[in-house]
């Protein structure tokens, strides 16, 4: 994986809701640029984009995804990406819809999002039939998790993976 550090002025940070894209002004002298957009149809080139991140990615995880990164991704580029472990939303959401998650505001209001987690067979497999190969992958129990822990979270973690974590690079042709 490359240097992060040397690519700062050439991050740009994406989020389809500007209100959350604001939890990162802290950074906008620090990188390229702020994009408010869709995951699913970012305004880059093709094969322009050495790495892209994604942190959990669930609501946006979907084949369309898949083919955005591999469109943006150049030869040799990189995708990070962590997402809800599907062992651990199938027990969780065990009484729920596994394409939801609800989440309890501030003011405690619920909202339901959309939640796509995969067998990691199935993220990995798509990947590789759109010209990427795993580099590594992990998968995170409740107690391999620092700092605040969610709610959600809470009495449902165990040994049980409750976060994947991918990384694949594009191959170069």
């Amino acid at each position: 994986m490359p240097d992060l550090h040397k690519f700062h002025e050439q991050l740009v940070l994406q989020d389809d809701s500007e209100r959350m894209l604001r939890h990162s002004l802290k950074w906008q002298n620090s990188v390229k640029d702020l994009l408010v957009c869709d995951a699913r149809r970012m305004p880059f080139g093709d094969k322009t984009i050495q790495g892209t991140f994604s942190f959990l990615a669930d609501p946006y995880n979907d084949e369309q995804l898949w083919n955005e990164v591999a469109r943006i991704t150049a030869p040799g580029g990189f995708w990070l990406t962590t997402l809800p472990s599907h062992t651990w939303a199938k027990k969780f959401r065990s009484k729920m819809s596994l394409k939801k998650s609800r989440f309890v505001t501030r003011t405690g209001d619920q909202v339901d999002l959309p939640s796509h987690t995969y067998p990691p067979s199935r993220v990995i497999g798509a990947l590789e039939r759109k010209g990427f190969t795993l580099v590594r992958f992990a998968s995170m129990a409740l107690e391999d998790l620092s700092g605040p822990i969610s709610i959600k979270l809470e009495g449902r973690g165990g040994d049980t993976s409750v976060i994947d974590c991918y990384l694949f690079k594009k191959q170069i042709p």
